[in-house]
């Protein structure tokens, strides 16, 4: 409506004389024009969530005070089985286990205090009694003063790994509820990914104020190394008109980088177009962060911190495949303590740990910015030196290493004085399996320490076994 436009309301009201004939007209003229503009945009916000509860994938359903159902969306019929008419009109029916039933009566009391529960693990039972995980949030649905309603109830079958949940509604105030209270990022743009709708959660989440992002590509509010992958996904969806979905980040008004999981669901016309594209995007920062752990836990020491024997494999191989190709020298080097099995069983764990651990960093401390120093296991450390320019490069490191140790150790209420061993061998040749150069440098290894430990030596083929 052009807000240069004014809407009017008028009431007219004849007044007549003791013989009945109309004398005067009472006209009353009052402005209608916020109220008309006001219906307009419920009716759009209406239109959106309508939108959102007929197309989602995931179960939704209302229930009243008395756990009865209101209504239930067509994701509940196709993936329970329960039909419309079967279970709004027949109040013994119900989808929670016995096994859930006082889980489900502690929501239920959540609910009348008017909070939500944006997350929560459970099981539901479709009509043919089988149970299926789903991770439920569920929100109040109260009146404008405030007074408990009932509820509404959104599924993700993670059994399955359906959609994310999208918390909607299909009356204005149930809309509201659920926008308010949901832990999702909803969007709604055109097929372009020009935002459309944008759930008011998006302020409390990552900070940006919904009525700024309208008409604006969606890309803009993702985090610039990942827009290429999200426009990808995007361009699939319209490609294959089928769901797609996508990780990526977003950056919070505060700074803070936010890893989500968006699904994206078309839209499709009477024409076999889209129409339009349903983004619903869940905070997995956790998720990420633990993956983070278990890749780092996978490949350093945790001990120590350094690259482990997986690591420090792949990095060999990666070197002596570039060093075939470039002509290249490089360097490997096997480590130990000498006389730390003494220094563990004497002085216990506790010290023994603390010895390998400043161990490492003595050596760290000795070596290039590119070589690499990985604990192999126990008291047993590898170095990898590439880019020699020569073979003194690798044995000054190494007197360099033993020099190092000349200083006593501190550890605990201990205090010390240990050596270190080293073997070494060299690449070229170039055809070697890593395995072999690895052998070569251990057997240098042994050879140092039968001849006193606290040197090195340099594996010479035909002179060591």
């Amino acid at each position: 409506m052009d807000q240069n436009w004014k809407v009017y309301e008028t009431t007219v009201t004849p007044i007549f004389d003791e013989q009945h004939t109309c004398t005067h007209i009472f006209v009353l003229v009052r402005d209608v024009t916020h109220q008309k503009l006001r219906e307009k945009e419920l009716r759009q916000v209406k239109e959106h969530f309508e939108l959102v509860w007929n197309s989602t994938a995931d179960i939704m359903y209302t229930f009243d005070t008395d756990q009865r159902f209101i209504d239930i969306n067509d994701a509940f019929e196709r993936i329970l089985i329960w039909k419309r008419e079967e279970i709004l009109y027949d109040p013994s029916i119900s989808i929670i286990p016995l096994s859930e039933k006082k889980g489900f009566k502690q929501i239920v009391e959540v609910l009348k205090r008017g909070h939500s529960i944006p997350s929560h693990q459970v099981q539901c039972v479709t009509k043919d009694g089988e149970l299926i995980d789903v991770l439920a949030s569920y929100s109040p649905l109260l009146d404008r003063e405030g007074n408990w309603g009932g509820g509404v109830a959104v599924y993700k079958d993670i059994s399955e790994e359906l959609k994310y949940l999208k918390e909607l509604e299909i009356s204005e105030e149930k809309y509201r509820v659920i926008a308010e209270f949901s832990s999702d990022l909803i969007k709604i743009t055109d097929s372009n990914g020009i935002i459309q709708y944008i759930s008011p959660s998006h302020k409390a989440i990552v900070g940006n104020d919904p009525e700024e992002t309208l008409n604006k590509s969606i890309l803009n509010f993702v985090y610039s190394d990942d827009v290429s992958k999200f426009r990808d996904a995007i361009i699939e969806v319209n490609t294959t008109h089928q769901v797609g979905s996508v990780e990526f980040r977003k950056v919070h008004e505060n700074g803070e980088i936010i890893w989500f999981h968006a699904t994206i669901t078309p839209i499709i016309n009477d024409h076999d177009e889209i129409d339009r594209i349903i983004f619903v995007a869940r905070d997995i920062t956790e998720r990420k962060q633990y993956e983070e752990k278990l890749e780092h836990l996978a490949l350093f020491d945790s001990l120590t911190g350094l690259p482990n024997r997986v690591q420090f494999y792949k990095r060999l191989q990666n070197e002596m495949e570039q060093a075939s190709i470039s002509h290249s020298t490089f360097a490997v080097m096997m480590l130990d303590l000498d006389g730390f099995k003494q220094v563990n069983d004497t002085m216990g764990h506790d010290v023994g740990d603390e010895l390998l651990k400043s161990f490492a960093k003595r050596v760290e401390s000795c070596i290039r910015t590119n070589d690499m120093l990985a604990r192999i296991g126990g008291d047993e450390f590898a170095i990898l030196m590439p880019n020699l320019e020569n073979r003194i490069q690798a044995t000054a490191m190494a007197k360099r290493i033993i020099g190092s140790f000349h200083k006593h150790w501190e550890c605990g209420h201990y205090c010390f004085n240990t050596t270190c061993s080293i073997g070494i061998a060299f690449s070229p040749p170039y055809e070697h399996h890593h395995k072999i150069l690895l052998k070569q440098a251990d057997l240098a290894l042994y050879r140092a320490k039968k001849e006193g430990k606290n040197n090195y030596h340099i594996f010479q083929r035909g002179i060591d076994p």
